[in-house]
């Protein structure tokens, strides 16, 4: 009888640790999460980013994107990955209720907050905390809604920039094929040469028959750099000199002065073909610093040039010196 009533007593306890499992386990699948718009076709046409640091705003104007209120033309490849990050923002999981933010990066003095504008209206808005530890995850939190998130993917990176991190570093973007001439200018040198067709070569058999002969209207003409006296340049310095210059970026814009304010050059370089466009590098500030100021056609601002790129473009040549 007693051995009953402990098997009646032990499946009792049994059922109620079940169920406990069970409903256990249901309260913490229980919820919903918030719906996030679909943005795949609508075309974002503003952001704000504000970090503990800055806040930045960003504005698509004819096609460009512009970091208000300066001006500055923004990285194109930068901004894409936001505007991926944002059309792809997707919640996978509810990770805290308890309003401690301070474990996910997301109190005031270190979460990133976003907005989106899209075909002129709100379309998005959410904190950024850091990454899950998968670094598969990003902790987000929704406005006006106190829980903390999972976001799929590991973004924010993306969006931890400053204004200086998303200005478009391009100084100097040219087409090499259209360069016909360059010039190159130190204190006390001067070097010109130009791009010039060579008289094409004519190939012609023993019999000289017209249908082994090869004229010279047929003939490829082979374009060389030549001189101001007609002595051929090292083609293969030209272009790497070119190369060098065909897309610049500088390592960072000077914005406490003017271009105007920049005088005596120790290097020029003017390139010419549809366009013209120059380049002109100063003395460092001092002798220990590991950048040039420089100026270029290709840039509204003054400029640093890194000292290896200044130094790689203004040794070009050194043996024609």
């Amino acid at each position: 009888m007693k051995s009953k009533k402990e098997y009646v007593i032990l499946i009792a306890v049994a059922i109620v640790l079940v169920l406990y499992l069970v409903l256990h386990q249901s309260d913490r699948t229980l919820y919903q999460l918030p719906e996030t718009p679909d943005l795949s076709e609508k075309e974002v046409t503003r952001l704000e980013i504000k970090t503990p640091e800055e806040s930045i705003e960003l504005k698509k104007e004819a096609g460009q994107w512009i970091i208000k209120p300066q001006d500055y033309k923004a990285a194109e490849g930068k901004i894409d990955k936001m505007l991926d990050t944002i059309k792809d923002f997707t919640l996978t999981a509810m990770v805290s209720e308890s309003e401690n933010y301070i474990r996910y990066d997301l109190s005031e003095n270190k979460k990133i907050r976003v907005k989106a504008w899209a075909d002129g209206a709100p379309a998005r808005a959410f904190a950024i905390g850091k990454a899950a530890p998968s670094q598969r995850h990003t902790f987000v939190k929704l406005p006006d809604d106190p829980n903390v998130y999972h976001a799929r993917n590991n973004f924010r990176r993306n969006f931890d920039q400053t204004v200086a991190d998303l200005r478009d570093k391009t100084v100097l973007a040219l087409n090499t094929e259209e360069i016909q001439a360059v010039e190159i200018t130190h204190p006390d040198k001067q070097l010109k040469f130009a791009r010039t067709q060579t008289e094409p070569e004519v190939a012609v058999s023993a019999d000289a028959s017209e249908e082994t002969e090869k004229t010279k209207e047929d003939a490829p003409q082979k374009p060389v750099w030549q001189d101001t006296e007609g002595n051929e340049v090292e083609a293969s310095e030209v272009k790497n000199l070119l190369n060098s210059l065909s897309d610049l970026k500088c390592k960072s814009f000077i914005n406490d002065r003017e271009k105007s304010d920049f005088t005596d050059p120790i290097y020029e370089v003017t390139l010419t073909g549809p366009a013209t466009h120059t380049l002109s590098i100063f003395e460092k500030a001092a002798e220990d610093d590991n950048t040039y100021p420089a100026v270029s056609s290709g840039s509204q601002y003054p400029f640093n040039l890194s000292a290896n790129k200044a130094e790689t473009i203004m040794e070009a040549f050194d043996q024609e010196k």
